[in-house]
């Protein structure tokens, strides 16, 4: 292992799965020798968000402006340096870097649209920043950059991800005057999806040479964590943190609760993604996914939110199963600490 890779961990998710509370019972913001970030991460999320202004998220890269291309350039290499340089002042600090970031936040343009539109849809090469060679990662970072850190893989169930994601964004979008409409939903189709994630933990896994998903390879890079094992199981949270070398001391199964208070449209989105566990004091068990039930959750969803968006959950649910359970098998287990 590289050395830099000793004390760098990317915590690679995505929104509803419960990331905030993962990253709350790690208590990072008490772990002294771990450096600090807003957030924990989100370098990219304000490009994300600039994509969306700019009306890109479902506008062909093929096609963008000069202009467009520059703004996001510009926006993605701003995020990256940004990244760059919190990870050198840390490791100037002997700190240990962890960054949370969901996947697909990292996404780079051309797989994005290859994704919605197919492979023959862009015939440009990948966007990534100052990679010199490839090996099939999907992301803006560069290789040998992304080789540098550890990765944690964070899963939830689909059944109760997507719902809890398309409620968040139905209130995001209020707040920007906008709907979820049929546009919108060409774009869930990889924001409602373990594309990103599952592709990235087989780059890794392959990188890395790890194979299977025996006893003792769970516990080797690249990490998979379940939320339902983060909410059932304490000790799995014990092992991540001695793996990324963490006081146990400052962990916390228990908190005040407490609300995010910044000003600043990308703080009040935050704050809405954040209300459930902002509002709690403990870790709240029936977020467990247990043995859910698709069909009977289906149902639900019908009555929440009527017949059109219930069945796209349904469909978006059903067809993100096999890499949900594909990386399920890979995880980190309960065991005795």
């Amino acid at each position: 292992m590289a050395p830099e890779r000793d004390r760098r961990f990317f915590l690679l998710s995505h929104p509803r799965s419960a990331s905030n509370l993962l990253v709350r019972m790690l208590g990072l913001d008490q772990q002294p020798q771990v450096a600090k970030r807003w957030l924990n991460g989100y370098f990219f999320i304000e490009s994300y968000f600039l994509s969306d202004k700019l009306g890109l998220r479902l506008k062909n890269v093929m096609d963008w402006t000069d202009d467009e291309r520059t703004q996001m350039r510009h926006a993605y290499q701003g995020a990256f340096d940004t990244l760059q340089n919190h990870v050198s002042e840390a490791e100037k600090e002997g700190k240990i870097v962890f960054v949370k970031e969901h996947s697909y936040l990292l996404l780079e343009p051309v797989h994005q649209f290859k994704f919605h539109y197919g492979e023959d849809s862009v015939t440009e090469g990948p966007w990534t920043l100052d990679v010199h060679e490839s090996y099939g990662n999907i992301t803006l970072l560069p290789d040998e950059f992304l080789d540098t850190w550890n990765p944690i893989f964070l899963i939830r169930h689909p059944a109760l991800m997507f719902p809890s994601f398309y409620r968040a964004m139905v209130d995001v979008h209020k707040m920007d005057d906008r709907e979820v409409d049929d546009d919108m939903w060409v774009d869930m189709n990889i924001l409602m999806s373990l594309y990103c994630p599952r592709t990235t933990y087989d780059w890794y896994a392959k990188r890395r040479g790890k194979a299977g998903d025996s006893e003792d390879q769970r516990d080797v890079c690249p990490i998979v964590i379940d939320a339902d094992d983060v909410i059932n199981h304490p000790e799995v949270v014990l092992k991540l943190s001695d793996k990324i070398g963490l006081d146990r001391d400052s962990l916390r199964f228990t908190w005040e609760a407490k609300i995010i208070k910044e000003d600043g449209e990308i703080n009040l989105k935050s704050q809405r993604m954040l209300s459930t566990l902002a509002a709690s004091q403990a870790v709240l068990k029936d977020k467990a996914a247990g043995n859910i039930d698709i069909d009977v959750e289906a149902k639900k969803w019908r009555e929440e939110f009527g017949e059109k968006v219930a069945e796209n959950l349904n469909r978006l649910v059903r067809s993100s199963m096999p890499d949900y359970e594909y990386l399920k098998d890979k995880r980190m287990r309960p065991s005795q600490v």
